[in-house]
């Protein structure tokens, strides 16, 4: 029988979904302590970590390390090795890297989620669940250690304990949901007396906290193992951000201010223009084709779930012959100066060179490469009808 998937609802657990959102998401931290030390153990145990980082052949960027919230220079525990003519760089110094972690290093294995694939489905479940992007980095922290330094996160944070214990203390943000573009500055920041709240996790607990809120955090004598599960969330102001990038497409909007605007001391002129600007812009920037676009955009930003490999594979050439799905069950059209092709609730964007060609499909479903228009050249319009049968637009007669 299949092990069944994590999701949202079983990270919560027992607190439901719903209760979270309304109370939690985006306004307050959330502990859960669980009488469960193997709770994760569907996605990531102490024995996978240590193997995860002894495997021959680990690498930076895929293998960190950090102290006080600063990250080391990979050439502190790495090395680069020549295989024949080859040089692989960044390859983990073990004897370094223990010493290091002896001396009270973290090591960090960021975006485990591209390489750990119990961690690639649980993000993949969450970008379905949230329509936001997650991603996972694991920390093992040795004991008596002190972690990060006093640091907000510009995402919302879930982290998993798997083993040991951490003490967390966390702070009221100093900026309410700040943006990815308002990183924690440590400059002029002062840790206030008390914290909003103090937690030791142990194996099998939760705590979420919404971006902006200041923590830090210590081991205690035993070493300690977490997996943070970030949430990089799409605000309302990147979705205004799409009036910009549609505004490129009107000639007003690309106009220089007028000669000597900042000497002028009559402000009202350049405001008064400012205005019909504006007025110009709610004309060429529809609602409805500003959502479109920006959704458009998420779906093709959200974690790529693990690949598959398959050996078996028929190599598309000149003359294979290919058919094309019926012209009703999907549709062709220019976005951004690119092809834009719709196909079973996807959209895949295209070279614009590759429009004539996805045209010729509509009209003439079974053909082969070399018969498409030539506007593009044969190992283009090759390396075009390999991707559309990879993504199941097209298949082999």
């Amino acid at each position: 029988m299949a092990t069944p998937s994590f999701g949202l609802a079983e990270l919560l657990d027992p607190v439901s979904c719903d209760a979270f959102f309304r109370l939690h998401w985006e306004r307050k931290p959330l502990h859960l302590r669980r009488s469960n030390a193997a709770y994760y153990s569907r996605l990531l145990t102490l024995s996978d970590l240590e193997k995860l980082i002894g495997r021959p052949g680990m690498r930076f960027p895929a293998i960190q390390l950090s102290r006080s919230g600063s990250y080391y220079p990979a050439s502190v525990f790495t090395e680069d090795r020549r295989l024949g003519p080859d040089t692989f760089t960044g390859v983990v110094n073990f004897p370094r890297l223990n010493a290091e972690y002896r001396a009270g290093a973290t090591v960090v294995l960021p975006g485990l989620h591209m390489t750990w694939q119990p961690l690639a489905e649980l993000c993949s479940r969450l970008d379905d669940q949230l329509n936001h992007v997650a991603h996972a980095n694991a920390y093992l922290t040795p004991g008596n250690t002190a972690g990060f330094a006093p640091h907000y996160d510009t995402h919302e944070i879930l982290v998993l304990q798997l083993s040991g214990a951490k003490r967390w203390r966390v702070y009221a943000p100093p900026i309410e949901l700040p943006h990815r573009r308002q990183p924690f500055d440590p400059v002029g920041y002062v840790l206030p007396e008390e914290p909003v709240l103090e937690v030791e996790l142990t194996p099998g607990d939760l705590l979420y906290l919404p971006r902006g809120y200041v923590h830090t955090t210590t081991t205690s004598a035993a070493s300690s193992a977490h997996v943070t599960i970030g949430i990089d969330v799409y605000t309302w102001l990147d979705l205004a951000g799409e009036v910009m990038r549609q505004a490129l497409t009107s000639p007003k909007f690309r106009a220089a201010l007028p000669p000597g605007f900042s000497s002028r001391a009559d402000r009202h002129p350049l405001a008064e223009e400012l205005s019909s600007v504006l007025t110009e812009l709610t004309r060429v920037a529809s609602v409805d084709s500003l959502v479109e676009d920006f959704l458009a955009g998420v779906a093709g930003r959200s974690t790529p779930p693990r690949g598959d490999f398959h050996a078996e594979v028929t190599v598309v050439q000149a003359h294979t012959p290919l058919v094309a799905p019926d012209p009703h069950s999907y549709r062709l059209a220019t976005m951004e100066g690119q092809a834009a092709l719709e196909f079973r609730g996807r959209r895949y964007l295209l070279p614009a060179a590759a429009l004539p060609a996805l045209q010729a499909m509509q009209s003439r479903r079974t053909f082969t490469a070399s018969e498409l228009p030539a506007g593009l050249d044969i190992e283009s319009r090759l390396a075009l009808v390999r991707t559309l049968v990879e993504k199941k637009f097209l298949t082999i007669a």
